[in-house]
């Protein structure tokens, strides 16, 4: 009986690791990013990183609070407040001069979107920002508006440069895809220059619309990822950690993540690949509203004729029944005339 039970002892002993192991809580997402920044030696200096998930509503956030100049992507929040601005009627015409167009040193709204962000003219883009008032007033205002950040933790340069953290951008993400009817026409002007360069140079075939700046050594670039779970992406990085390259790396592993989570096989394949994909995906979604008309024109059609249909054949019945009627009642008075 000893040895049995000192058997038994011992196989539990030896299970008991591996029991261990298969009831051991899985990873977290954070503890993941870790070991693949350590895997891809881009656990130095110099990296920012937030991830939001839209579905799930999970966020992470690696050194995110640090604030860094981001090239051009700091137009982002500067045309997502005038698209607010405009929405809410802030440049209509006064009501003595009906005819009155806002303008931006001699160029219209539009004007302004088409080179500030399809041409990149940093001239106009900060004629705009200055017509907002002093880069203090300006970032301030940006900040109450969509990087709902705690104002007395904002360092110095924050109030006297276009400095920006990844925290600051993702949360004017959020608020950008929320809002995609107010945004949708800002999108597509941003989807114009897309690049295969940062987040652009994926090995997943995944709809994206991204914003990609250097400045002073940093790589920062910012997008709205559709993939099965839609995703948020802001990283900024060094030239030292590999610039874009490592943009890429880190927008693949959140893909990597995404996929993994809603059970799809990720189908690898080359940037340029990738990128046709993307467009024909894109293309196809810019129609889908026009095919969505002529279907729903044709419905409407196929239900007027079925409904005209029904209505002739409820009158021709009904002449066919008054006539039947009155065949009738001129035979049963034919009969009583004859007796």
């Amino acid at each position: 009986m000893r040895k049995l039970i000192c058997l038994l002892l011992c196989l539990s002993l030896f299970a008991a690791p591996a029991f261990a192991e298969t009831t051991a809580k899985p990873a977290s997402l954070e503890e993941r990013f870790s070991n693949f920044l350590v895997q891809n030696r881009l656990d130095g200096a110099g990296l920012s990183v937030s991830y939001y998930n839209t579905v799930t509503g999970e966020r992470l956030d690696h050194h995110a609070d640090r604030f860094y100049s981001v090239g051009r992507v700091w137009t982002l929040p500067l045309h997502m407040y005038y698209s607010e601005q405009e929405h809410a009627g802030a440049f209509d015409p006064p009501a003595n001069d009906p005819e009155q167009v806002f303008t931006i040193d001699g160029l219209t709204l539009e004007k302004c979107r088409y080179q500030s962000i399809l041409l990149n003219d940093d001239a106009v883009s900060e004629k705009m920002r200055d017509r907002l008032g002093s880069i203090g007033q300006y970032q301030q205002l940006l900040n109450d508006e969509f990087g709902h950040l705690d104002a007395d933790a904002l360092p110095d340069e924050f109030f006297s440069d276009t400095v920006y953290s990844t925290e600051f951008l993702l949360n004017c993400l959020i608020d950008y895809q929320r809002q995609t009817e107010l945004f949708g026409n800002l999108m597509a002007n941003f989807h114009q220059v897309q690049t295969d360069e940062g987040f652009g140079d994926t090995r997943y075939p995944y709809y994206m619309t991204h914003v990609r700046g250097v400045a002073d050594g940093r790589y920062c670039d910012v997008g709205i990822i559709s993939a099965p779970q839609p995703y948020l992406l802001a990283c900024i990085t060094t030239e030292t950690l590999g610039g874009d390259q490592a943009l890429s790396k880190i927008n693949d592993f959140f893909s990597t993540e995404i996929a993994e989570a809603s059970g799809q096989a990720l189908e690898e394949t080359t940037s340029t690949a990738a990128r046709e994909r993307r467009e024909s995906d894109y293309r196809a979604s810019a129609v889908q509203p026009a095919q969505q008309l002529k279907t729903a024109a044709l419905l409407r059609w196929v239900a007027a004729a079925f409904g005209a249909a029904l209505v002739l054949g409820a009158i021709l019945t009904a002449i066919c029944l008054l006539i039947r009627r009155r065949k009738h009642r001129h035979l049963r008075e034919e009969e009583e005339y004859d007796e």
